[in-house]
């Protein structure tokens, strides 16, 4: 998780906000987050009372982002430092694109 967030952060990018969703876990991920993050300006942080699925989690942090573009990571994914100035760069103005790291 570390690494997915740092990376993120890392980014060349730097015009975005990252919402980190806290899915119900129990496993002591929110106590971690809100002391390495809490006080992040660009770390937003979405708590959930229960385990919400996948999806479930995705459209509890689309609601809290304020961005116009949204990229959705799982915990394992860890992005080169130019990874999202491409993805942007691939998808153009065309609002219709759809783009993910592998």
């Amino acid at each position: 998780m570390t690494d997915t967030i740092e990376s993120v952060l890392d980014s060349k990018y730097g015009d975005l906000e990252l919402v980190i969703v806290e899915n119900g876990s129990d496993d002591g991920s929110l106590e971690y987050l809100r002391k390495k993050y809490g006080r992040t300006q660009r770390v937003k942080l979405v708590v959930l009372d229960h385990n919400q699925g996948m999806v479930g989690g995705w459209m509890a942090g689309v609601k809290k982002a304020k961005g116009e573009k949204l990229l959705f990571l799982t915990n394992d994914v860890v992005l080169d430092s130019d990874c999202i100035d491409w993805m942007l760069k691939l998808a153009g103005k065309d609002s219709r694109w759809l783009v993910q790291p592998k």
